[in-house]
């Protein structure tokens, strides 16, 4: 039996749980941080018309930890409400507690009661399990796999304590680089219900070769360690935008088409709608997508829905 069948024969009841989760999804989309939200831009009626352009998942967390200070209880609830909307809307949303934290700030001793409130509150919500999956940070920056380790099993495991019946969503060092998810470092439970992101800002967006070299990689690393992985933001690098790229919209829409073809496989979720200037896939003043950015979103969401593996995945 080839490599890829047998782990996939092997693997446990969670992570067949993980992988029917992913399963439909085919096209996401970021919304950058607390602007959008609170702006009141990310209305019932732009969620609908995102599901119509093809978007089938959102990607949200607030600005909390690390360089902004934990938000509250009362706070975190827009991003309750707008995980309702989303769902509502006909989308999954991916919710994390945190926003980019080190080691130090995860060392806190506050950290854990935080998430525990967090998990308590998406658990009094009652949504639906299929279609909202929960992480305890956006990023772990810098530092290594094995100094975040303790503490982010421990925050994972209390949102699974929590949320018996959600996938947790958990990443990387180096801002959840997918180098750092393969480089062997990383802690993987293949009897838990994870789901292991990835982001990546990418020099060669637009060229498919590139593309496909990581779904390779990718996909490699998940049978090998009977899990699954998706990408939970992708744009065109580098990320300090110290060329320009991530405000050369022009290109964008290659950049979105490019990504289903070559890795849809990863669910490839867009960075980013935003009140910024880099990466914007929206409109200013509003968080409608560019014309544009909605034609290639929805033409990428139709293709992976083509695929034979995502009919498949999905009988």
């Amino acid at each position: 039996m080839p490599v890829a069948l047998a782990a996939q024969a092997a693997e446990s009841a969670v992570t067949t749980r993980v992988r029917r989760f992913l399963a439909p999804l085919r096209f996401g989309i970021n919304i950058e941080r607390s602007d959008v939200l609170m702006k009141d831009w990310l209305t019932d009626a732009v969620l609908r018309e995102y599901a119509s352009q093809g978007v089938t998942h959102i990607r949200i967390y607030p600005p909390s930890g690390g360089r902004f200070p934990l938000v509250s209880q009362e706070q975190f609830a827009l991003w309750l409400r707008a995980s309702r909307g989303i769902i509502e809307a006909g989308m999954t949303v991916f919710i994390d507690c945190l926003d980019v934290v080190d080691e130090r700030f995860m060392a806190r001793d506050e950290v854990p009661d935080y998430i525990r409130r967090c998990a308590r509150a998406i658990a009094a919500q009652g949504f639906n399990p299929d279609r909202i999956a929960v992480g305890t940070a956006n990023e772990y920056a810098n530092g290594t796999n094995r100094g975040f380790e303790a503490r982010r099993e421990e925050c994972t495991d209390i949102l699974h304590q929590a949320l018996p019946n959600h996938v947790i969503v958990t990443n990387g060092a180096d801002y959840g680089a997918p180098a750092t998810m393969m480089d062997g470092t990383l802690r993987v439970d293949p009897d838990k219900p994870r789901l292991h992101q990835w982001h990546m800002y990418e020099l060669d967006a637009g060229n498919l070769d590139a593309i496909r070299h990581w779904q390779e990689r990718l996909q490699h690393w998940a049978d090998a360690n009977r899990t699954v992985t998706y990408c939970g933001e992708w744009g065109i690098g580098p990320p300090d935008n110290s060329n320009g790229a991530a405000s050369d919209y022009r290109l964008f829409p290659d950049h979105i088409r490019q990504a289903a073809q070559g890795m849809g496989q990863q669910r490839p979720t867009q960075w980013t709608v935003t009140e910024g200037r880099w990466w914007r896939l929206n409109e200013a003043g509003s968080a409608r997508l560019r014309p544009e950015i909605a034609a290639a979103i929805s033409e990428a969401s139709s293709h992976i829905a083509g695929q034979r593996w995502y009919k498949d995945q999905n009988g």
